[in-house]
């Protein structure tokens, strides 16, 4: 593909269809006329979306989280290997580059929040914000749907979970009281944000938050810090990867495709590291073609405890870039 392609940088290289169309489209050559570029401008398009509702619920035991909000569909990051991307089939859009380029932005999700919230029959539990689609995606710089919802989420008090990479820990003294609590440099989604830990919730996770630690932060933001631009995130727990490789909440992806796809004693001796250290962690193969299709499959029969061991083996046979954590699901 050249350079001077729109689909160039691009996650994804066609319109492939979404499962759900009632008439399948395919091209190909006749032999009566060349292939004929497509040049259609990749622009990002995004369209108001007014949510009848915004809470989604699931009670499954694989999931962390009994509740969610998606403040947008479909993601500008257009990660070829994102779960979310079938979703979008149901808009009748592409998974393909519809989805990174046809964006649909909930306006009214902090209205439908503070009015799900107000309901008699509400029980709190912690939601956990953009667990379908990146929530800190490049549009919300213009939407600020994520902030308008933390706004409502730090009045109200209630508890959120975000994910993140602790890039820095710096323990300090409290001059009031004289207990240590800790600063923390967090790499989120858009680059680095500040969380705070006070001096009663770090008594408690000082062993367990370190340094270049993938986390799963749980807590909120402060009824008087809510008005500042960059309010620090105040963590009251937390879980580190390990923990969540432990519980099956996440996967491990092997991925590969066309035409730099492992051969079979490659994937044999892959399969055979795999058996040797069984657990509770899913795996997933995800294949794509290199014209933008890509499927993931799952393996019914591996599942893998998700030591630092295995995993260094796995991209010493495969690659570096061809073994991730991923969400279980």
């Amino acid at each position: 593909m050249q350079k001077d392609d729109p689909r160039y940088l691009r996650g994804a290289r066609s319109f492939v269809q979404g499962r759900f169309e009632s008439v399948a489209r395919e091209v190909f050559d006749d032999g009566w006329t060349p292939d004929e570029p497509d040049t259609r401008e990749l622009k990002t398009f995004v369209t108001i979306e007014s949510a009848r509702s915004i809470i989604s619920h699931n009670d499954s035991p694989d999931v962390g989280f009994s509740q969610s909000i998606n403040p947008y569909r479909g993601c500008e990051h257009g990660c070829i290997y994102c779960y979310a991307r079938p979703s979008h089939a149901y808009l009748e859009l592409s998974p393909g580059l519809d989805f990174e380029t046809r964006l649909f932005a909930k306006t009214n999700a902090a209205e439908r929040l503070r009015e799900e919230l107000a309901k008699p029959g509400y029980q709190p539990s912690t939601i956990a914000l953009g667990a379908n689609t990146d929530c800190y995606q490049p549009i919300e710089r213009k939407y600020r749907i994520t902030r308008q919802i933390l706004e409502v989420l730090a009045e109200c008090e209630h508890p959120v979970s975000i994910a993140a990479v602790v890039t820095a820990v710096r323990r300090q003294i409290s001059k009031k009281t004289g207990k240590e609590y800790a600063r923390l440099v967090l790499e989120d989604f858009q680059g680095t944000a500040e969380a705070i830990v006070f001096p009663e919730a770090w008594a408690k996770l000082n062993q367990t938050i370190a340094p270049d630690t993938a986390m799963l932060l749980i807590g909120g933001y402060s009824q008087r810090d809510r008005d500042e631009e960059r309010a620090p995130f105040v963590v009251e727990s937390a879980r580190p990867l390990g923990e969540l490789r432990s519980s099956g909440q996440i996967g491990l992806s092997l991925r590969w495709g066309a035409p730099a796809a492992p051969g079979a004693d490659t994937l044999q001796a892959a399969a055979a590291l795999c058996r040797a250290h069984p657990g509770p962690v899913p795996i997933y193969i995800d294949w794509s073609d290199g014209n933008g299709e890509a499927v993931r499959l799952r393996s019914r029969r591996v599942r893998v405890a998700a030591e630092e061991e295995l995993l260094r083996a796995l991209r010493d046979l495969l690659g570096s870039d061809a073994v991730h954590y991923v969400k279980a699901g």
